[in-house]
């Protein structure tokens, strides 16, 4: 039998004819016994290898480490082919993972690491170690402390597991709450800054930038700053939102240039907004308001160019309806006291000639008028002849301010020679 077994051809038809024969007599109630131990010396016939993988399959995994270490042992002493030897080597590693994975305990893994070689043999069950020990570190260290920094620490202790996607998942989650408990622009920013590349943060990050959009606006109403509005657009210019804040910075610059309240400031408004869509009320409203502050610096005594200038800029603009005409009757009056300080009837006669055809300064022609009147009144009394007085009365009989001179120039013209 054991010439029989030297031969592996030879070993399987054997084993196959004993384990027919053991069955017909495990059939025999009184043969039994006998068939058990015909079974078991059978079984002590086969390899090594094969026994421990029907140990491994029955549960028996302390039983498979034992006989297999003891094995290993014994080949040291006898000639064991290596394709055997790496067999029984790949199973009592396979037997004691499944020993340390009943625990399922960091502890149980680093023992297995530790107490099985790591060889060629080994190399699939130290890595299904690995990863079962960083699946039990995640678990039981990682979720229970369930920080920031607890998962951060774990991907770098485990960098290459498949737990690290949970990890760095549930990492995006800890902080999306954080950010939204600390509910400031600036928070959800950061989140924005660190996560924006993460895979895992793709669904989040769109709820993130609309929170943080709802809050930067909320801020930027609070702020009530021109600077803070136009940050905030900048955030979010692809946005509705950024749409949405742009009446509101146009109104805070509207109230920022209220309260310094001069034409340049509102021009500053002006130029900086001029043809934008959906603020025409703001820039209408400011451009009354430049209207009132340059009539306002004007002063008691402007001058001839100032008052040009006035009118150069706002004399046609809808909002100078009140200004635009105070302004030409006031440039009119200061170029009539030009023509008066002159103290002659052609300075006077030039002044009519040009301001003749303007509208809305009736008064300030009036004046200039009956200054006429009498400065061409004393040159006729001064010449004190008929002619005179007679050229006098035809010139300003029809106008209604030179009736009285008129009058008194005829009493004078009858006495003259």
């Amino acid at each position: 039998m054991g010439a029989q077994l030297a031969s592996p051809h030879n070993m399987g038809v054997g084993k196959r004819r004993r384990a027919r024969h053991v069955q017909r007599l495990l059939g025999r109630p009184w043969q039994r016994v006998v068939g058990l131990m015909l079974t078991a010396a059978i079984a002590g016939c086969a390899p090594m290898h094969q026994q421990m993988r029907e140990m491994v399959e029955a549960g028996r995994y302390q039983e498979a480490v034992d006989k297999g270490e003891a094995f290993l042992q014994d080949s040291r002493q006898s000639a064991v082919p290596p394709e055997e030897l790496d067999k029984v080597e790949t199973l009592v590693a396979e037997a004691a993972l499944r020993l340390a994975h009943k625990t399922d305990t960091v502890v149980a893994y680093r023992k297995f690491r530790k107490s099985i070689p790591r060889t060629q043999a080994t190399l699939k069950q130290h890595r299904r170690a690995y990863v079962y020990e960083a699946a039990a570190w995640y678990r039981d260290m990682t979720l229970r402390a369930d920080s920031l920094q607890a998962h951060r620490d774990f991907r770098k202790r485990y960098p290459r597991t498949p737990s690290v996607a949970l990890s760095r998942l549930r990492q995006v989650e800890i902080a999306f709450e954080a950010a939204k408990k600390t509910g400031t622009m600036q928070a959800f920013d950061r989140f924005h800054v660190t996560y924006e590349r993460w895979p895992e943060a793709a669904p989040v990050l769109k709820k993130a930038l609309q929170l943080e959009a709802s809050v930067g606006f909320s801020e930027a109403v609070q702020a009530a700053s021109v600077d803070r509005w136009r940050a905030y657009r900048a955030r979010f210019a692809k946005s509705s939102w950024a749409r949405k804040a742009f009446p509101y910075e146009v109104a805070q610059a509207l109230a920022e240039a209220r309260r310094i309240d001069t034409a340049k400031a509102y021009r500053s408004l002006a130029a900086r907004y001029a043809g934008a869509k959906g603020i025409e009320r703001y820039l209408a409203e400011g451009r009354r308001h430049e209207v009132a502050a340059a009539w306002r610096e004007l002063g008691q005594l402007p001058t001839d160019a100032m008052l040009v200038e006035f009118l150069r800029r706002y004399e046609r603009w809808p909002e100078a309806t009140q200004q635009g005409p105070a302004a030409r009757e006031r440039l009119a009056a200061v170029r009539l006291s030009v023509a008066q300080r002159a103290g002659t009837t052609a300075a006077l006669e030039g002044f009519l000639t040009l301001h003749t055809e303007w509208k809305g300064i009736d008064r300030v022609l009036s004046a200039a008028k009956k200054a006429l009147v009498n400065l061409a009144l004393i040159a006729a009394k001064r010449d004190g002849s008929r002619a005179a007085f007679d050229a006098f009365i035809e010139r300003f009989k029809r106008w209604p301010e030179g009736r009285r001179a008129v009058v008194e120039a005829a009493g004078l013209a009858r006495h003259a020679r």
